[in-house]
């Protein structure tokens, strides 16, 4: 019974400690797992802002091509009218109609392009909130563990002063005046 008091103090000290460094290692982890995600999200974001400038140029690739196909086909109506020997209103009408085609094709393509533009910047503003969401998940989980510590300390602290008081009370003397002689 002599060793059980200081026995029992000293294990809730250490069991206080490992709890405390647990905390702080659980904080850690997972603040190093908040930041991996943060840098995931930020090369995504990234890839997302490359993916919209690369709809842009395909949209602007794909609406020249439109315009060459509708230049084509006037083309064509040119010289099908001088084969035919047809001249007038009816020619500079089919022509018209034809450029207009043209221009419409190629107003489509650039809409489709931003339209997918778009969403990809929405992706990378998405991408870029989460990191920036992460990041102080991060900062908060170390300052969590930190705190965590130093309560579970502080607990610990309590814990082997109240056994020092009811070991105190007991004796009615010293701590530990005493304990080893009983």
């Amino acid at each position: 019974m002599a060793f059980a008091a200081p026995l029992m103090m000293i294990a809730t000290a250490i069991g206080a400690g490992v709890t405390a460094y647990g905390q702080y290692q659980q904080g850690q982890a997972t603040a190093a797992r908040n930041m991996a995600n943060a840098a995931n999200n930020q090369a995504l974001a990234a890839v997302a802002m490359k993916n919209a400038q690369y709809d842009i140029a395909s949209g602007e690739v794909k609406a020249q091509q439109a315009g060459l196909v509708s230049r084509a086909a006037l083309g064509r109506i040119g010289a099908f009218a001088g084969a035919r020997n047809i001249a007038g209103a009816s020619l500079e009408d089919t022509k018209k109609s034809q450029l207009a085609i043209g221009t419409e094709n190629q107003a489509i393509q650039r809409a489709d392009a931003a339209h997918a533009a778009y969403g990809e910047d929405i992706q990378a503003a998405e991408r870029t909130a989460q990191a920036s969401g992460d990041i102080f998940a991060a900062r908060t989980a170390t300052s969590a563990a930190d705190i965590g510590m130093l309560g579970s300390f502080a607990s610990g602290v309590g814990s082997v002063a109240g056994k020092w008081y009811d070991i105190s009370a007991t004796t009615k003397r010293a701590p530990f005046s005493g304990i080893w002689e009983q």
